[in-house]
């Protein structure tokens, strides 16, 4: 597959550099602050499905655990899962998830305009950095886990 295939239009979807940048002088500013522009329950929902997406065991227990002790409840982590048909998320929950599915897929998954015109009618710009950053940092470390056997080794203590 080719580069243009993946990125056939002329414009960026996103600017990477401008809200990291805004009231802070230059790009080398500093990264994004994730928990000043998605609230925390959001979050943990989107690491949880990051995770369930990078087939880490260890990291799903990790991520659900967190969400639990933050408040979610049972019935929205079983749903995460299968959150598409579920009636128990937001519709900002669900541009979210849809955009991690997006993200965490990659290529392989076909990202759409569609999808990300989906997103966008929920998400500000700086959201979808800040989530776009919190799902690729849950994807590296589903690889590393499992690339390293820790995700085996947690298995092993539980």
């Amino acid at each position: 597959m080719a580069l243009e295939d993946l990125m056939p239009h002329a414009e960026p979807r996103i600017d990477l550099i401008r809200p990291r940048c805004e009231g802070r002088g230059d790009a080398t500013a500093g990264p994004l602050s994730v928990g000043s522009v998605v609230e925390a329950e959001l979050l943990y929902l989107i690491k949880l499905r990051a995770a369930q997406i990078g087939g880490c065991p260890q990291c799903i227990a990790m991520h659900s655990k967190a969400a639990r002790a933050h408040g979610e409840t049972e019935e929205r982590l079983v749903a995460i899962s299968a959150w598409l048909p579920s009636h128990l998320f937001s519709e900002r929950e669900r541009a979210a998830l849809s955009w991690t599915e997006l993200v965490a897929h990659g290529p392989e998954g076909h990202f759409s305009e569609r999808g990300y015109a989906e997103a966008r009618a929920c998400l500000d710009e700086q959201s979808l950095v800040a989530l776009t950053a919190v799902i690729f940092t849950i994807r590296s470390w589903d690889h590393f886990c499992i690339a390293s056997a820790s995700a085996a080794a947690g298995r092993a203590a539980a």
